[in-house]
């Protein structure tokens, strides 16, 4: 299983950063391989949400299920996990910390079984690079819908 953190600094509040990562919706518009989005189903703080992607010449969908959450220190978080789709498991975590006014620290967390050997060996090497572009996009995405700042 691989499993991959990153984070960023942002000029932008958690609230603002956890309502774009529950606009899933909006994910083909910015997302680079993301082909289609739709919510299966919304229950308060709880989505069902399913992602068509296109990498590396393949095509696929994979279903998560999102519990959004305010934690007691003032962070804003989505947790996902494997409802359906190509991959043994998938589970991961967006929290956005608050630093001061106006800024925020992302982290995504992701791991990820592709399940056999042939796929980890083959896309595994790329998923460092995807989740830096993935929250590359969403940092655009946030200056695109907020301003830059």
């Amino acid at each position: 299983m691989a499993r991959v953190e990153r984070s960023a600094l942002l000029a932008f509040e958690p609230a603002q950063l956890l309502a774009l990562v529950e606009d899933v919706e909006r994910y083909p518009e910015f997302l680079p391989g993301c082909t289609s989005a739709a919510i299966e189903q919304r229950q308060g703080a709880l989505v069902h949400a399913r992602l068509g992607f296109r990498i590396s010449g393949l095509s696929d969908s994979f279903a998560t299920e999102n519990l959004s959450r305010v934690e007691d220190d003032g962070a804003h978080a989505l947790q996902m996990r494997l409802l359906r789709g190509p991959f043994r498991q998938l589970s991961g975590e967006w929290r956005f910390l608050p630093l001061g006014e106006g800024a925020s620290k992302a982290s995504l967390r992701v791991e990820l079984d592709f399940g056999p050997r042939a796929l980890e060996s083959l896309f595994g090497g790329q998923m460092e690079r995807a989740v830096a572009g993935v929250i590359a996009a969403f940092k655009a995405r946030a200056e695109a819908i907020y301003g830059r700042r």
